[in-house]
């Protein structure tokens, strides 16, 4: 037997993946009348904006983003103890954004990352991130 070819082995396999095929299309369809991704994009560009804003925070070591995967990385404050990670200080925050509506990810690393959706309006994502999620401590 071949196992060089990834795909459907037998012709009920491919008939069973016609309407899988046929459903991307019109998502595709669907995609390309509504936007969504001059829309992300634009979404992307706006986060990317704002979260610089966000490294002139003391525990706020990096802000980045690649369209709408954002994400934050941490350091301890000054005040930490030495044997303190970083990641506490990334999910004490978390839990704040949490509090305050920002659904945000966090595993054990000094990193958030946040997902927005791409048909997220305009101005709930300025709302989000302009706010920091109301999580970092004064200036």
């Amino acid at each position: 037997m071949d196992d060089s070819f990834p795909g459907p082995k037998t012709l009920a396999a491919l008939e069973r993946g016609i309407p899988f095929f046929k459903n991307g299309l019109r998502l595709n369809t669907q995609m390309e009348r509504y936007n969504v991704v001059a829309h992300a994009k634009k979404l992307g560009d706006i986060a990317n904006e704002i979260m610089r804003q966000w490294e002139s925070y003391d525990i706020v070591r990096q802000a980045r983003g690649n369209g709408l995967l954002l994400g934050v990385s941490f350091v301890n404050p000054e005040s930490a103890d030495a044997e303190e990670k970083d990641w506490w200080t990334a999910r004490a925050v978390r839990g704040k954004m949490l509090e305050n509506g920002v659904w945000a990810l966090s595993d054990h690393e000094d990193t958030i990352r946040m997902y927005p959706a791409l048909n997220m309006e305009e101005p709930v994502l300025r709302k989000g991130l302009q706010s920091d999620g109301g999580c970092y401590p004064a200036r």
